[in-house]
């Protein structure tokens, strides 16, 4: 759980593939211009030496409110950490990682975002939950479980590695989905009293599933406790060229929520002003967006079995590759560093020395 990055890869539609629907689990569009101002946001300095971010303020704070949890504020941006909250070994290393073999298990993970202010915790996306891992039948689904094989490891939760750094779950006030998906809203229930922030499109789409394919996806058992939801409308401003793109309310200015729809109804990336003076300013949680790295190369391409799944879970093809295509425009910038949710290559980005279950936390000044 660290800091760094890359951006790559895109993927062409692999064709008719309804029989996969059989093996897959329940589980805005934008014109790039470089030259384009981005969102205007308050200036911050970010330490060039560290895998961890600083925010606006976050220099002078870190030291005097390391574990502020209480100040009446939206919060100042002060560290964000990288996580992998769940391991996924769906078939075949060739068909999902793009090398390796045929035969055996390939490696996806659950990139997530643990954002330190000076207020509060933020989390973006949860990945897998204690309750999934206590009963992953009943919780993320038989075809889940068979079909992508989760490690189901209490060690990659996010409520665990947050007890690692010496918070509590009362600390996270806020969770961030970039969509509903089981894979991506199993830890909500180890943070019962957080705020879910999530698009209006979306959590309409798991009360209501219009599609067999919502029908399928939006188990329900996530959000079975009854989170305090936070809807947000697709609309604001733009940012880089993406159209609708607004902050949410009590969060640090920072924090964007930009509209990627097409893998789901309402799925958004989350997009974070790290005020970085060298290298890309900042950073794209894109989560399913795209799956590999290499959809966002000049010259892209996507393992096949990506590309079926990518195919198979869509909700809107046309506006899936019209994102992707924005997604691939926007990483030439070099102005934003673009990660996806389940590619292993962009999380070792990220936290390339990282120890199978430690934390890598780095004290910023």
């Amino acid at each position: 759980m660290v800091s760094r990055h890359i951006t790559d890869p895109s993927c062409t539609d692999p064709g008719s593939l309804e029989y996969l629907l059989d093996f897959v689990p329940r589980v805005g569009h934008a014109e790039v211009s470089a030259a384009q101002p981005p969102y205007t946001r308050r200036k911050s300095t970010a330490s060039p030496k560290s895998n961890t971010y600083l925010g606006a303020r976050g220099q002078r704070l870190a030291t005097k409110y390391p574990h502020a949890r209480n100040a009446p504020t939206r919060g100042v941006l002060l560290r964000i950490h990288h996580l992998n909250c769940g391991t996924l070994r769906p078939p075949s290393p060739r068909l999902v990682n793009g090398t390796g073999s045929l035969f055996g298990r390939g490696k996806c993970v659950c990139h997530c975002l643990l954002i330190e202010t000076d207020a509060h915790l933020v989390l973006v996306d949860t990945g897998i939950g204690n309750n999934d891992i206590a009963n992953p039948a009943k919780t993320l689904g038989a075809e889940f479980v068979w079909g992508v094989h989760p490690d189901l490891d209490p060690d990659e939760t996010a409520i665990r590695q947050i007890q690692r750094l010496g918070y509590t779950a009362g600390d996270v006030r806020h969770i961030v989905v970039t969509h509903l998906d089981i894979d991506h809203t199993g830890g909500l229930p180890d943070f019962p009293h957080a705020t879910v922030h999530v698009n209006t499109d979306e959590l309409a789409a798991a009360r209501g599933p219009l599609t067999f394919m919502e029908r399928r996806r939006y188990a329900g058992a996530s959000w079975a406790h009854g989170p305090k939801w936070a809807e947000h409308r697709a609309e604001g401003d733009q940012w880089f060229g993406f159209r609708s793109v607004r902050d949410l309310p009590g969060l640090p200015a920072e924090i964007l929520l930009v509209p990627l729809d097409g893998h789901t109804r309402g799925h958004t990336g989350i997009a974070i002003d790290t005020g970085a003076t060298s290298g890309p300013r900042w950073l794209l949680h894109a989560g399913d967006s795209y799956d590999h790295h290499n959809q966002l190369a000049a010259d892209p391409s996507c393992p096949l079995g990506l590309a079926a799944f990518q195919y198979a879970l869509q909700s809107n093809r046309s506006n899936r590759l019209h994102n992707v295509e924005r997604l691939r425009e926007l990483a030439t910038t070099g102005t934003v560093d673009i990660f996806c949710a389940h590619d292993p290559a962009d999380f070792d980005r990220f936290s390339p020395l990282l120890p199978a279950k430690g934390i890598e936390s780095v004290a910023l000044r």
